[in-house]
């Protein structure tokens, strides 16, 4: 990447140090409005019910080595990021949507500010602030910041890792390195030991080529490891002093989810050239910008300042430890975006390559329009097109939709008539201070309010809740064949709910006529299940969860069902 040689100067930002404070406290501001808006309104998404359901078990038991989903053990993550979803319920006073995501979008922030702090030890304020900008404003950020899971909590630690080190390099001491250490092990207690790893090989990199590995034979270095060593085994080795009769072991999974996964999978065995475009769509919409970078400066690497070689080198490292792992998922690479944005930022902010860099902006600014417009028609076309599909959006979806089409649009022409107040907000001076005021309205609109809209068409939380009212004992349900987390979460018994797989002994619990029992299970497994019923017997659906539009032929909706001969009515 042509980053930068003697000639190439970063571009400067608005003069003045007050101008340049307010760039950056309208950053935070924004920042902490896009993370946090609506964090509490969407269900539980996906692999956030099972984050959700260990803390809730954890707060009902008090046991806070032995995670449970459903009162079943699942060691399936390290402890910390159960923790931080524990403390900041009892801080909120109760456990919710907030709660469980509220970790994610802090770590969000820290891994902002890292990734600012570490392009200002690079390079220059702007260059940094332009990378900060860049990183809040893409798409994977942005949604795994906006996610109740350990992801963004392990970015956070590697960059944050990473730019403590580069603050501190000059000075090896024992703090120094044990405030490293504790920062990549607490990240490995969050998801996994790429925390770990990533930090050493950008650091290693580093001690290499600047002969610093003297460093890492002596005794106070050893002694900083050791440190940080401690920090990450002393909750397995508690776990596993207090097991008892608790049948999953903390050790094992770090074995079975960091080393055997990495050289022998068992599942999620992408190939080995996804990053290549999981990468990109990560870093959209700023994926043009970066992919142009690319073969502009890649021939020219031994001209780049000693800083940008090193971000390089480290960044290339970091790809590679994650292409050569046999488990590969595409939100596994997530954590090389705050170097993706560092690099693309420093590109840009070079007086280099500046056909490369006008293609990039035509083709973004391009897309942008097309969004717009797309959002903008979107309310007079769509009862058209709900004519042939009969989908009933939100009421205030189109309208939501309108407005934040018509606002980017009206953003990415005023510039041309107006650029100095976009680069007084940016904090640089640059034609891509308006492409990132358009993402901040479309990505910062679909994510705070489109989405917020979308959620009437998402009903595991009220099927639970109603289950809960209809049945309000755990004794009363039994799932069929296997738990579901969102449910157990949402239904929120002080006790865990059976699981029942073997047909005889539903038929035991349904005719149990005093409970008046009834059994949760999938519309899917429902069709098997009434086929298997013995007899006559007929299963009546109590509750049923709306299905949204368009899933008509999925059948993964739950169902509340019982026998209505047996309970009398």
């Amino acid at each position: 990447m042509n980053i930068h040689s003697s000639s190439d100067q970063p571009c400067e930002g608005p003069s003045g140090r007050g101008s340049f404070l307010f760039s950056i406290v309208f950053f935070w501001l924004y920042a902490v409005t896009l993370l946090f808006t609506g964090l509490g309104v969407r269900e539980l998404w996906t692999a956030e019910d099972r984050w959700a359901e260990v803390a809730r078990m954890m707060l009902l038991t008090g046991d806070y080595f032995h995670p449970t989903i459903n009162g079943q053990p699942y060691f399936d993550k390290p402890l910390l990021g159960y923790w931080v979803i524990v403390g900041v319920a009892r801080l909120l006073g109760g456990l919710n949507e907030w709660a469980v995501r509220i970790p994610s979008a802090i770590a969000g922030l820290i891994a902002l500010g890292a990734t600012i702090s570490l392009g200002r030890k690079l390079w220059s304020r702007e260059a940094a602030l332009m990378a900060g900008w860049l990183l809040l404003t893409c798409h994977g950020f942005l949604f795994w910041a906006r996610t109740g899971q350990a992801d963004m909590g392990n970015l956070a630690a590697i960059i944050l890792a990473i730019n403590w080190y580069w603050g501190r390099r000059n000075r090896p001491t024992f703090f120094s390195a044990a405030v490293f250490y504790i920062i990549c092990f607490a990240g490995a207690q969050m998801k996994g030991l790429a925390a770990v790893a990533v930090p050493f090989l950008a650091v290693g990199a580093d001690l290499l080529r600047e002969k610093r590995w003297r460093f890492v034979f002596t005794f106070r270095h050893l002694a900083a490891l050791l440190a940080g060593l401690a920090v990450y085994v002393a909750p397995f080795v508690i776990e596993s002093w207090t097991r008892g009769h608790y049948s999953s072991s903390g050790l094992a999974l770090v074995f079975r989810e960091n080393i055997q996964r990495y050289f022998n999978p068992f599942d999620h065995k992408g190939a080995f050239y996804i990053y290549l475009y999981d990468l990109p769509l990560l870093f959209l919409p700023w994926a043009p910008l970066f992919l142009l970078a690319l073969p502009a400066g890649l021939p020219r690497l031994k001209k780049l300042d000693a800083s940008s070689r090193w971000l390089v080198t480290a960044a290339a490292l970091a790809f590679l430890f994650f292409s050569a792992s046999g488990s590969r998922r595409s939100y596994y690479i997530l954590p090389l975006l705050p170097f993706c944005s560092l690099l693309t930022a420093r590109w840009l902010a070079g007086n280099v390559s500046p056909a490369l860099k006008k293609i990039g902006f035509q083709i973004i600014a391009g897309v942008f329009a097309l969004m717009a417009l797309v959002e903008i028609v979107s309310w007079p076309i769509w009862p058209l097109v709900n004519a042939h599909l009969g989908i009933a959006l939100p009421r205030d979806l189109l309208p939501a939709s309108f407005a934040i089409g018509a606002l980017a649009l009206f953003v990415g022409i005023m510039y041309r008539f107006y650029p100095t107040p976009y680069s007084r907000l940016m904090g640089f001076r640059s034609p891509l201070a308006p492409l990132i005021m358009m993402a901040m309205l479309l990505l910062g609109g679909f994510f705070c309010r489109q989405q917020l809209s979308l959620e009437a068409f998402r009903t595991v939380r009220t099927f639970g809740r109603i289950a809960r009212e209809l049945k309000p004992s755990a004794k009363q349900v039994a799932f069929y064949n296997r738990t579901s987390a969102a449910l157990a979460f949402y239904m929120n018994y002080p006790e865990p709910i059976a699981v029942l797989t073997n047909t005889a002994d539903i038929v035991r619990f349904l005719e149990d006529s005093k409970n008046k029992n009834a059994l949760i299970v999938s519309q899917r497994d429902f069709i098997k299940l009434a086929q298997e019923m013995p007899g006559e017997a007929q299963l009546r659906i109590l509750l049923a969860e709306p299905v949204p539009p368009g899933q008509e032929k999925d059948f993964k909706e739950m169902l509340l069902v019982d026998y209505p001969a047996v309970q009398g009515d």
